[in-house]
């Protein structure tokens, strides 16, 4: 009897711990989303003082965007992702030639099913381009990640292949290709559209439910356990894979094992942002575009504002190099930099180009 009651309030203390650490997450991560920092500088005003902007694509968003070596940046549109952006005209594709002046927004024609795009990656092999876009289907009804063929003239994609896989695709956000038809994705979260109670409740219980997946063609499994905090924008930089971790203040980075590709868990990097996708450039530098103002958003309608954090290559140190309240550009979600222009990007919001005075 004695035993047993050691065991019971062994239990009930065990219950109690785990009760207590949650509780804590989550008023860490509320006190987060609402503005709170530890470094106060971080939340002054710093724009792109040098540069001259100009914002494309109103309402409707520019979620991702992904560059070829030569200069097109190709931009997803037109995102539905409930309950978080609720895009209207259709999913689109535009592109832009960052090698011009004065770049100019083409709509790309599709092939293929319809699509619902959010990230997006490219693979180029002898002067052909192939992308690679994360479709959330008609109505949220398939997690699917589409590939195509660009065509040579830029004037639209050939749809090729549909990578599906219902267990290992929950709620897909992003994707990096590391190879042809060979990428690791980004899963939100664990319940799926179709069981709608789930997934609300893992949304407004900020349960740690995401995960990183990794699939060889159309073989497909995971390599985190579904234990992630919102895991968005994923990027390879050498071995490493950099995982946004958007309801956590920081970025992981795990190992990739070169036979396998299994992850390893290396270290954490400090963001005080909820960050979401990253884009590298040819020297390795990252760029990572993030909210802010959450809570001013929800509790007095204010804009979600806007930052951008730079890795340099070879360092672990993010550094903020812009931030806005909401009132130039909201709820940044991807930034690039190539030569004299920026771009920036939203979910639902706007696109914005900067080019150097």
């Amino acid at each position: 009897m004695i035993i047993r009651q050691k065991g019971f309030l062994s239990s009930i203390f065990s219950l109690k711990f785990a009760i207590l650490c949650y509780v804590a997450f989550y008023v860490n991560k509320s006190v987060t989303l609402f503005g709170y920092r530890h470094n106060p500088d971080t939340l002054k005003i710093k724009h792109f003082d040098e540069h001259s902007c100009t914002k494309l694509l109103f309402d409707v968003g520019a979620e991702d965007i992904a560059t070829s070596t030569n200069g097109i940046a190709f931009i997803t549109s037109g995102l539905v992702y409930a309950p978080f952006v609720m895009s209207e005209g259709g999913g689109k594709i535009y592109t832009l030639d960052l090698s011009k002046t004065t770049p100019e927004l083409t709509e790309l024609a599709l092939t293929g099913p319809h699509l619902n795009p959010h990230g997006l990656d490219i693979f180029e092999d002898d002067g052909e381009i192939f992308l690679y876009v994360v479709n959330h289907g008609d109505n949220m009804s398939r997690e699917t990640v589409e590939k195509y063929k660009v065509n040579r003239d830029l004037s639209g994609l050939t749809w090729l292949k549909t990578f599906a896989d219902d267990n290992i695709f929950r709620n897909i956000n992003d994707l990096n290709i590391i190879a042809e038809d060979e990428f690791y994705i980004s899963n939100n979260f664990h319940a799926k559209q179709d069981t709608p109670w789930l997934r609300k409740l893992e949304i407004n219980s900020n349960m740690l439910m995401g995960s990183i997946a990794y699939c060889n063609g159309d073989d497909c499994e995971l390599k985190t356990y579904p234990t992630l905090a919102f895991p968005n924008g994923v990027q390879k930089r050498g071995n490493e894979l950099f995982v946004a971790l958007s309801l956590a203040n920081y970025r992981a980075v795990y190992e990739i094992n070169s036979v396998n590709k299994d992850l390893t868990f290396k270290r954490n990097i400090a963001l005080e942002v909820v960050h979401d996708n990253i884009w590298m450039n040819k020297n390795g530098d990252m760029y990572i575009g993030g909210g802010t103002n959450y809570g001013d958003h929800i509790l007095h309608g204010k804009p979600i504002g806007s930052e951008i954090y730079k890795i340099p290559a070879g360092s672990y140190q993010a550094e903020q190099i812009y931030f806005d309240d909401g009132k130039e550009f909201r709820q940044c979600s991807i930034a690039v930099e190539w030569e004299n222009h920026i771009l920036m990007g939203s979910p639902g919001a706007d696109f914005m180009i900067c080019t150097r005075k």
